[in-house]
């Protein structure tokens, strides 16, 4: 009954594993960084056309409860511009004229860019974390020139 049990086939099948995992998250990081290092919001965006913010992690939560999120996505998170409305996604894709958004707010702290939206007509708010600052710059600065209010 002296079976020999070889710890050396497990182990690397472990690390082999987790090698994977990590090469996968990392790898959309790095995507999202390095799209939005290349990223250029125009001023007015053409009909038809599309601007897809990269993101980090989208939020939802309760109008009036400042941060605090209900549901989030760190895996396929998604902010779409269009020419006069807005597509997002954090469990299901919806969408939003840009005349029902009440205002928008930029929050940094740290390595946080959150860009926060509140609607007029849902009580539900959405939350976009993004890669650096300069993109929430940008992003702040397409809805102040498309008439929406920034905080």
């Amino acid at each position: 009954m002296n079976k020999s049990f070889y710890l050396e086939p497990v182990a690397v099948s472990i690390l082999i594993f987790c090698f994977v995992v990590l090469y996968i998250v990392f790898r959309r990081r790095f995507r999202v960084f390095t799209h939005s290092a290349e990223l250029t919001i125009p001023s007015v965006i053409a009909i038809g056309g599309a601007v897809e913010i990269p993101l980090l992690e989208s939020y939802s939560g309760i109008r009036g409860w400042s941060l605090f999120a209900i549901s989030d996505n760190n895996l396929y998170p998604r902010l779409t511009l269009h020419d006069h409305w807005m597509e997002y996604r954090v469990l299901a894709t919806r969408s939003a004229d840009y005349s029902v958004i009440e205002s928008v707010r930029g929050v940094k702290f740290l390595f946080l860019h959150i860009a926060r939206f509140t609607f007029r007509d849902r009580s539900l708010t959405f939350s976009a974390r993004l890669a650096n600052a300069e993109t929430l710059a940008k992003l702040l600065d397409f809805f102040r020139k498309n008439s929406v209010e920034v905080r």
